[in-house]
């Protein structure tokens, strides 16, 4: 039609207007709204980003904890475009904000937060409560007791006004307890172990009442010149051989961090008794640890001599054959009898002294 009209030039396609571009906001006026820096005087949390606009730093960081309470989501996580101090004061004022700024604290100084601090106080009541029952725990343990006198150990100490609380009073307590006690003695001996160049291993075996064979191992070691030693477990053999023996003294060996590998450079003798089971030539335990390490020393136990040389100088006196029956004849008499050990007691009594039970002295 421009070309009816004279005097008036058609407008370039770049001044044609774009109906699709949005306007800037705008206020009432007309006037362009923009963000202000000083709004974030005071707010750590605002953050403003050209493309996005505004947006809330803590509820970004804590999208997760405000969905679980299923607080409204906010346009300040996506990007808020309405740069009111209206729309930042509500935000501020809002429940997910809320929220949201007590987890930014808590993850700054979690031992301020109210429920570290609650837990705190459960804890430190829990804590003097099992440190009296720990103290009780180990005393039986030191002293060979039973797991059933734990119970009136704890009843005891409520009788003199210790708050040892109504739980983990009775025998299977007790026995958790101890393994977490032997749990930490057992991590200070690796640690020593792992400090030191060169360790001794001691064992020897014998028959519990259950007539059940058993292995008890110990390690002995030197730590600025002076010397320790210390025990590291009981094993059963799967048989008494010396190929069970043997496997029964790795394993528990392996449980103080000596396994095969650090044998290899760290062990340097074994003590023993004189069995053939112990210090064969062949295939003895001590032959087996020299396979292991051809320099370990292997060291006849030196009491065991001792009781083996003295038998050997009096096995020809009729008077030791005569001594050794009278004397173990005396021990199974009582032993085998709680009558008679009961009389032996009552005859103690009636003469003013104390009672001493017959023992065992055959030895070897």
């Amino acid at each position: 039609m421009w070309k009816f009209l004279t005097g008036v030039e058609k407008p370039s396609a770049t001044e044609t207007p774009d109906k699709n571009l949005k306007k800037p906001p705008t206020s009432t006026g007309g006037q362009v709204r923009k963000f202000l820096p000083k709004w974030q005087v005071g707010r750590p949390w605002l953050l403003f980003h050209p493309d996005k606009g505004m947006t809330c730093a803590y509820c970004t960081d804590f999208q997760q904890v405000l969905a679980g309470q299923n607080c409204p989501q906010s346009s300040f996580i996506t990007g808020c475009r309405s740069y009111k101090l209206e729309s930042i004061a509500y935000h501020e004022k809002s429940i997910g904000h809320c929220v949201s700024t007590r987890c930014h604290k808590s993850s700054k100084s979690p031992e301020s937060s109210p429920a570290n601090v609650a837990l705190g106080m459960l804890n430190t009541q829990y804590k003097d409560k099992l440190f009296l029952l720990f103290r009780n725990v180990h005393a039986l343990a030191k002293h060979r007791g039973s797991f059933r006198d734990y119970k009136w150990l704890c009843d005891l100490d409520e009788a003199k006004g210790l708050a040892v609380g109504a739980t983990y009073r009775n025998p299977v307590a007790c026995k958790t307890f101890t393994k977490f006690i032997a749990g930490d003695v057992q991590h200070k001996l690796i640690d020593l172990i792992n400090q030191v160049k060169f360790v001794s291993v001691t064992s020897d075996g014998s028959t519990d009442s259950s007539i059940t064979e058993q292995e008890i191992i110990f390690v002995r070691f030197a730590k600025e010149g002076t010397p320790f030693t210390r025990f590291v477990a009981l094993k059963t053999p799967d048989s008494p051989d010396a190929q069970g023996v043997y496997a029964a003294i790795l394993e528990g060996l392996a449980e103080v961090a000596l396994d095969s590998s650090k044998l290899k450079k760290k062990l340097v003798a074994f003590g023993c008794d004189g069995a053939a089971v112990m210090t064969g030539k062949t295939s003895g335990v001590a032959t087996l640890l020299k396979n292991l390490q051809p320099s370990c020393i292997t060291i006849h136990c030196f009491a065991h001599r001792l009781e083996l040389a003295y038998k050997d100088s009096v096995k020809s006196n009729k008077l030791y054959d005569s001594s050794i029956t009278l004397l173990m004849g005396l021990y199974y008499f009582y032993h085998n009898s709680p009558k008679q050990r009961q009389n032996l007691k009552r005859s103690f009594e009636s003469i003013g002294q104390s009672a001493a039970m017959p023992t065992r002295v055959a030895g070897m």
